[in-house]
């Protein structure tokens, strides 16, 4: 189990330059987000420790990031999907590990699932994993420890462009609403009182897809006959999404149509 120090840090000067490639995204219990650094290599933009203590300061529902920590190939495969196709050549994403020590940020903890390629570890650095393409033995998705000047990102020799960044802990729901077109409606008919409905919106569960549960069968018969509307005459349908994950699918309440169709 992974803990974290869930206290905000505050932030009392000024960083480099992020964007963010994606809004986190759950993987078992955790959320996971991949940052991009912008000018990886000047100065002090990406070195090890300024990711590290920007990861800590970034918060997401009400808890403190990390550097990401792996303790799983399923683990390590959700991270590397967060980008997997987006870079081209050999590029790096630090990690929360520097080898032989472990995990060294959150609480300190040996490595209980290696993931490095080729020849590494050879350096005794930080891990990085490779989210471009395979170099020097090191696939996509495979990790290596740092050489050099360790911590510090050098374009052809550790060529790190962003980090990845954890969240663990109580995490505070954050209700939102949504409106779009339908795209899809499914309902089996051994769950009479729950149904999934499609729109282009992504969710905070990794998909498009969104479901609709009720108290009993009236209930969701009428919230189902509503979201049918909207997809049969093309209306836009509004709804709140309340934060909670069943599988891949979010869990919303209130549907309404809000806007109906001119033909």
């Amino acid at each position: 189990m992974k803990l974290i120090n869930a206290s905000v840090a505050l932030i009392s000067s000024v960083f480099s330059c992020i964007t963010v490639a994606s809004t986190p995204i759950k993987f078992n219990d955790n959320y996971y987000e991949f940052i991009e650094v912008t000018a990886p290599y000047a100065g002090n933009n990406n070195t090890w420790h300024t990711a590290e203590l920007e990861a800590s300061q970034r918060v997401f529902k009400g808890v403190n990031g990390r550097l990401a920590i792996v303790d799983s190939q399923a683990e390590n495969d959700f991270l590397y999907g967060l980008v997997s196709g987006q870079y081209t050549g050999f590029q790096g994403a630090w990690l929360g590990g520097k080898y032989p020590e472990g995990w060294i940020t959150g609480n300190t903890s040996a490595f209980h699932y290696l993931g490095f390629g080729g020849s590494e570890p050879n350096n005794a650095g930080y891990v990085y994993m490779n989210i471009g393409e395979s170099s020097w033995g090191i696939g996509s998705g495979q990790w290596a420890d740092d050489s050099g000047v360790q911590g510090v990102p050098v374009d052809n020799v550790d060529p790190v462009i962003g980090y990845f960044v954890e969240y663990e802990g109580e995490f505070l729901p954050t209700p939102t609403k949504r409106a779009g077109l339908v795209s899809y409606v499914y309902q089996l008919d051994t769950l009479p009182t729950e149904f999934d409905f499609s729109i282009p919106e992504s969710n905070g569960c990794g998909s498009s897809i969104y479901r609709v549960k009720s108290s009993d069968v009236d209930i969701a018969n009428r919230k189902f006959a509503i979201v049918m509307q909207a997809f049969e005459y093309g209306n836009t349908l509004e709804f709140t999404d309340i934060d909670e994950c069943d599988y891949n699918r979010a869990i919303v309440s209130d549907v309404k149509v809000v806007k109906y169709s001119t033909q």
